[in-house]
């Protein structure tokens, strides 16, 4: 018996052809959405199909994933790859964290362009308080989000075990810097 859309028969007959470590090419799911790529040139037919490769992908993906615990990543050139089952937690902890880190990036990108002159005294006022309240979560995100042992956060090492330990939670630089009286306030580093 056929299942409909067709995404849903892909995502059965994937189960009983890949395992955990395979790829699933891009050729092998345009045939089982039974989506082909239109004749060059049409550029109006390309971006239909496009569109409803792309949601019959979602759909694939998340029935893999929910149905079968079968989690797909991206592999450029390639296709998808069924993530071993013990990669699994690691691959989606490191998008969480990166996903995060963008939003952070992009919300401090336009908090900080803003033309400041052009804003009323209200305005101003919460501008500020938005920055020192990002500042706030993305300091918490890095702090939180990091691992044990300098494992890297937003491309920086945490502070050593010996800071921990000593009750600092900045970087011998940063420390130099308060005892000189010198201000070292950066938003945050992504």
């Amino acid at each position: 018996m056929q299942v409909y859309p067709p995404w849903k028969q892909a995502a059965i007959a994937a189960v009983g052809k890949f395992t955990y470590g395979d790829i699933i090419t891009v050729e092998w799911m345009q045939e089982a959405f039974d989506l082909r790529p239109p004749v060059v040139g049409d550029m109006a037919a390309f971006n239909k199909y496009q569109f409803s490769f792309l949601s019959a992908l979602d759909g694939f993906r998340e029935k893999l994933l929910l149905d079968n615990l079968m989690y797909l990543k991206n592999v450029r050139g390639s296709g998808y790859l069924i993530v071993e089952v013990e990669d699994q937690t690691k691959i989606a902890w490191g998008s969480f964290k990166d996903k995060i880190r963008r939003e952070l990036a992009k919300a401090e990108k336009v908090l900080t362009n803003i033309n400041r002159d052009l804003l009323s005294d209200a305005g101003r006022t919460e501008n500020h308080n938005k920055l020192a309240l990002l500042s706030s979560i993305a300091a918490f995100n890095t702090k939180q989000l990091g691992e044990q042992n300098g494992i890297e956060v937003s491309g920086r090492k945490e502070a050593d075990v010996s800071n921990k330990k000593a009750g600092r939670n900045g970087s011998r630089e940063t420390d130099k810097k308060r005892s000189r009286g010198e201000k070292s306030l950066p938003l945050f580093s992504v």
